[in-house]
């Protein structure tokens, strides 16, 4: 689909690159080889469009007489399946390519809120990379309040499954630290502008997505400490725990430690002890036991040894 600025976006057959009007097209991936003719565009830059399918590599390159760029749109923090974009910039013309039609639309709603009269290649670029990220407020807002759930349960001593429920959550900010660093070169190589496209007048457009960008790394760095302070945590509360475990059975064993002497006592079976020949030797030993066993137990509890 092809659009001109003009009074209002229209949408036009094809451009006419006499023209110095704001133009915006969006494609599909099976249009790019066509683009790719009709503007004289590097082939290269297709093969780099069909390689990158993966890892969220966000790139953007000067080329003679225009920029080409990759940029990956993040949505949902369960999955974070990334939806690729190829973009080419010329003075006066900002191309498209995406296969995902939900994308697409997402992306024409947030351009027709640009003023017709006003709008700029920098604009245009900027709301490009605000439709990108602009569900990311509440994404990072979702990660901060699962781990604050995690941090909870912890401090509760009600966590069970801590690696299971924060090995997403480790993913995801480790992936999202390398997003934003990779968007934030995007912006820096925007600003660059080596090809001479934009007006100083225009550039405040590209700084204040730049510095948004700027705090979500910022954040994602933050909640990236937090883990950490969170791991800490839970490494400190299992081993509470393990003292706790290892001191209830310092104490039980030092409560029946007498009962050892006893045992080894007896267990020396002299001719001449006095025990062998008594008839109440072996209830003796046995009340024996249990007194001392009561009385270790008192004892130990008074001393609030017990806990």
């Amino acid at each position: 689909m092809l659009y001109e600025f003009k009074e209002e976006p229209v949408e036009i057959k094809e451009f006419d690159m006499t023209q110095e009007s704001m133009k915006l097209g969006i494609f599909g991936k099976e249009d790019l080889p066509s683009l790719i003719a009709q503007f004289h565009f590097d082939p290269v830059t297709m093969e780099e469009y069909n390689q990158m399918n993966r890892k969220p590599n966000h790139k953007m390159d000067s080329y003679y007489g225009y920029d080409f760029g990759i940029l990956h749109a993040v949505h949902k923090q369960e999955s974070f399946i990334s939806i690729k974009l190829g973009v080419y910039i010329t003075k006066h013309m900002l191309l498209i390519i995406c296969d995902d039609a939900a994308m697409k639309s997402e992306i024409l709603s947030d351009m027709w809120h640009i003023n017709a009269h006003t709008v700029s290649l920098e604009h245009m670029i900027a709301t490009l990379l605000h439709t990108i990220v602009k569900h990311h407020t509440q994404m990072l807002e979702d990660m901060e309040n699962d781990l604050s759930t995690i941090e909870e349960a912890i401090m509760e001593n009600h966590m069970s499954d801590f690696n299971q429920k924060t090995r997403p959550l480790r993913s995801n900010i480790l992936y999202l630290t390398h997003y934003y660093e990779q968007l934030l070169d995007v912006c820096e190589e925007l600003l660059q502008d080596e090809n001479d496209f934009f007006q100083e007048e225009h550039l405040h457009h590209l700084r204040i997505i730049s510095d948004r960008i700027n705090r979500f790394n910022g954040n994602i760095h933050i909640l990236k400490d937090y883990m950490v302070q969170i791991q800490d945590a839970y490494s400190t509360q299992v081993d509470m725990n393990l003292n706790h475990i290892m001191y209830f059975f310092t104490v039980i064993t030092t409560i029946f430690m007498p009962l050892t002497l006893i045992v080894g006592w007896y267990g020396m079976n002299f001719h001449n002890m006095p025990e062998l020949e008594w008839k109440y030797g072996y209830p003796f030993v046995i009340v024996l036991s249990i007194a001392i066993v009561v009385i270790c137990f008192w004892f130990f509890k008074r001393k609030k040894l017990l806990k």
